[in-house]
């Protein structure tokens, strides 16, 4: 069936036109935010950015600031970001220093953090500019002299260079602890082996002793005793100053014949 004039005018005719924003390639994203269809499709974004006390704050804005990115922004600053907690984030981050112990990867989340609620309303190369710039102010002198000689253009790579330096010190100070260690068992071992050898001389001259000792003869036959001449069983045992010892139990001062029973 064929189709009428009227039928194939309508099929032939072009679809409806869409405005397309198209933003010229020399503008900056500044300028592209001012144009009113960005500015209302960033507000609309809004709205999947605040969670909490924040998107119930949001939802009770008129619908004209929650599609204005700039003024949505400005409002939840306002009320959950005012001027003093902003001057008090700022003066926190400024005086923020790299505590002893602390580790780069610590000290730098915590530059970021103090740098997104004091300098909240800056643009990201801006945010990445001061937060480097913090990061550095703060770093321990051994870091920072290093992370600056290489010159770093945004925060992370100042960041990668300094967890870099960190690593290499902990290794340099592992290997000084290890080299210490070993000195010091050397130190050890040349110690034991003098107290052995100490050890040993004692017991050398303790035995001498002893040797000495085991050659003498037993009591009543010693160096400070004699026989008196012609008594051959010891009757008369005395010792040099005449004091009689008695031949039976060897002891000075008395003879057997006035041993006391036992």
């Amino acid at each position: 069936m064929g189709r009428t004039r009227k039928t194939r005018n309508r099929s032939l005719s072009p679809a409806p036109s869409v405005s397309v924003v198209r933003t010229p390639i020399s503008s900056t994203p500044h300028e592209r935010r001012d144009l009113p269809e960005v500015k209302s499709q960033e507000g609309r974004n809004v709205a999947c950015i605040p969670e909490g006390r924040a998107a119930d704050y949001f939802e009770d804005l008129d619908s004209e600031i929650q599609n204005d990115f700039d003024t949505a922004v400005q409002k939840l600053k306002q009320r959950f970001c005012p001027k003093e907690l902003e001057r008090m984030y700022y003066s926190e981050l400024f005086q923020r220093k790299q505590i002893f112990g602390e580790s780069v990867e610590d000290y730098g989340n915590a530059i970021l953090k103090l740098a997104r609620r004091a300098h909240g309303g800056v643009s990201l190369d801006e945010h990445d500019r001061l937060a480097m710039e913090h990061f550095l102010q703060g770093l321990h002198p051994s870091f920072r002299r290093f992370v600056m000689m290489s010159d770093p253009q945004s925060f992370e790579q100042a960041f990668r260079i300094a967890k870099r330096e960190e690593c290499n010190e902990r290794l340099t100070r592992i290997e000084e602890v290890s080299t210490a260690c070993a000195v010091n068992a050397v130190s050890a071992d040349a110690s034991v082996i003098q107290k052995l050898e100490d050890v040993t001389k004692k017991l050398d001259m303790l035995e001498r002793k002893m040797n000495s000792v085991s050659v003498q003869s037993y009591p009543g036959q010693g160096s400070t005793t004699q026989f008196a001449p012609g008594n051959p069983r010891g009757s008369g045992l005395r010792t040099e100053d005449g004091k009689p010892i008695c031949h039976y139990c060897h002891k000075i001062g008395h003879i057997a014949r006035y041993f006391p029973p036992s």
